[in-house]
């Protein structure tokens, strides 16, 4: 193995235990948060605004969990980890240990309303096709008077069972698949790849089969989280011959954690 690879290798290797340790401490340091939380709250501090998070550089809350701490840091210092595919037996311990679980925090909401609005676009009620849907939160948010079927697609049985029990509404249903060679029996009119395009084998192969999953003119939206390795895919998915890109928006939340959203449509 040359010495490159070796390093790279050792690189993996480390951010894999980290990851896993991030999994078991979640539960444990946000019970501590809270107990902080409290404690700061008893002196007199509103230690939950926004405002003092910032001077005092305390960016969480209740809820906040160390992975999305970990996950902030390496945001602002432009040291996102580096996504990659991950085994089904990883992606089972995250979604049982609550790995996940920062989604549903307040900094995450407002990239996850990017992809609502872009969807919507069309002027009508789009049925959307979620690819790697975890546990449900895009289903969640989206008002449902104004959008059609839903289908969240996820490899995980775990995050799939929560989904599920989270979003139980007419005409949103989630299924249990390997995006990487899963096919849809419908059309949509939109396909959302949200912080999911990285994790698959071959993104670009999947990405280009999603346009045959459209229905019409309708639109492919990718949102990615700034990692090690997003700038060459997002340069490459904007090659993809098949694709015409609409618009592309920075979501930045106050942890200074970054996404980009992006709206295609098909080439005719």
């Amino acid at each position: 193995m040359a010495v490159g690879e070796s390093r790279a290798q050792r690189h993996a290797d480390l951010l894999d235990a980290l990851d896993r340790r991030l999994s078991g401490w979640d539960a444990t340091f946000a019970h501590a948060t809270a107990h902080v939380t409290e404690a700061c709250i008893a002196l007199g501090s509103d230690s939950q605004s926004p405002r003092y998070a910032r001077r005092n550089n305390v960016p969480f809350s209740r809820d906040t969990t160390l992975s999305s701490l970990v996950r902030a840091t390496a945001s602002r210092a432009g040291m996102g980890q580096r996504q990659r595919p991950l085994p089904a037996s990883r992606w089972e311990m995250q979604y049982e240990s609550g790995g996940w679980d920062y989604l549903y925090e307040i900094g995450e909401i407002a990239h996850y309303m990017a992809i609502v609005g872009y969807s919507l676009y069309s002027g009508k009620r789009p049925d959307v096709l979620d690819i790697g849907c975890g546990q449900g939160r895009l289903a969640e948010l989206m008002d449902r008077s104004r959008f059609g079927r839903y289908l969240g697609v996820d490899l995980s049985a775990n995050a799939i069972q929560q989904a599920r029990q989270r979003a139980v509404v007419d005409g949103v249903a989630f299924e249990v698949a390997d995006s990487n060679v899963w096919e849809p029996s419908d059309q949509f009119d939109v396909v959302v790849f949200n912080e999911s395009l990285y994790y698959l084998e071959q993104p670009l192969e999947v990405l280009a089969r999603s346009t045959r999953w459209l229905a019409g003119d309708g639109l492919v939206i990718i949102s990615m989280f700034r990692g090690a390795n997003v700038k060459p895919l997002w340069r490459q998915i904007d090659k993809t011959p098949a694709l015409c890109l609409q618009d592309r928006t920075m979501v930045r939340n106050s942890y200074r954690m970054t996404w980009d959203v992006a709206a295609y449509r098909v080439q005719q």
